[in-house]
């Protein structure tokens, strides 16, 4: 049985803003310049240590592609926060 370890895999790393956060259902997604939005997950924020996040905040991830939809983000850093208003 041959196997691939995830470690081994190169992914895109991109930068975006946060579009949209639900903290009650669980996921958010990112907006990219002219490119699909990129989905990602409560766990995902927990597994990168990241405690809070908002609308218009600027990330940096690493983008797991994902056949016919934007894709998935993990290894989030927040590089900026949104303005204050």
């Amino acid at each position: 049985m041959k196997s691939t370890p995830k470690e081994n895999k190169v992914y895109e790393r991109c930068t975006a803003q946060v579009k949209f956060y639900s903290r009650d259902k669980g996921f958010g997604f990112l907006k990219r310049p002219n490119k699909d939005d990129v989905y990602f997950s409560q766990s995902t924020l927990e597994r990168c240590g990241i405690r809070s996040i908002k609308e218009n905040d600027t990330v940096d991830f690493d983008l797991i592609p994902v056949p016919g939809k934007g894709g998935k983000a993990q290894n989030m850093k927040i590089v900026a926060n949104a303005p204050k208003q």
